[in-house]
């Protein structure tokens, strides 16, 4: 799956590069990996990503592959693109927030889990709205 992953990232952003997106991937797994995903909707969730960079005017794309233990594999996304906001948050808010830029050491793996499982939660409610 790893594999996969990266050669789809390969392939995919060749057609970005011409904007400027630069893609750098460090994938640590090593051994043969198995997990039960459905390529179209891994390719989905990829092109989300790399879209999801583009609209945020990036640069640089940073995608990182670890293996965290039996059946779990952790890939990582960092980009250093402006931040996104959801429709539904006001101009205030989104004014208050425009310049913010959290540094990566700061985030623990718990923390960074945390803050996946609600950004995912908050594009759900949106795609809903």
């Amino acid at each position: 799956m790893p594999t996969y992953f990266e050669q789809y990232l390969n392939h995919v952003t060749r057609d970005f590069v011409a904007a400027g997106l630069k893609l750098y991937i460090e994938n640590t797994v090593m051994e043969p990996f198995e997990i039960k995903v459905k390529r179209l909707e891994l390719s989905i969730l990829i092109d989300n990503i790399i879209n999801n960079a583009d609209k945020a005017h990036a640069k640089s794309l940073n995608i990182t592959m670890n293996l965290q233990g039996i059946n779990e594999l952790v890939i990582s996304f960092t980009d250093d693109g402006t931040m996104l906001f959801s429709n539904r948050i006001s101009e205030d808010v989104k004014e208050f927030w425009k310049d913010y830029k959290l540094e990566n050491t700061i985030l623990n793996e718990k923390r960074k889990k945390y803050l996946a499982y609600h950004r995912n939660l908050m594009e759900v409610i949106d795609a809903r709205a």
